[in-house]
């Protein structure tokens, strides 16, 4: 994985950390919003 100029590992780790949370929260969205779709009366 080539890193762009000035980047370095701390912050590759960093936004691992950050990305890791995003698709967490996108994944915990889903989940509420497929519960949502599948019980519309709900």
């Amino acid at each position: 994985m080539a890193l762009p100029p000035g980047v370095g590992l701390d912050e590759v780790e960093a936004g691992m950390d950050v990305w890791a949370d995003r698709v967490a929260g996108a994944e915990w969205w889903c989940g509420n919003l497929g519960e949502a779709v599948e019980e519309p009366g709900a």
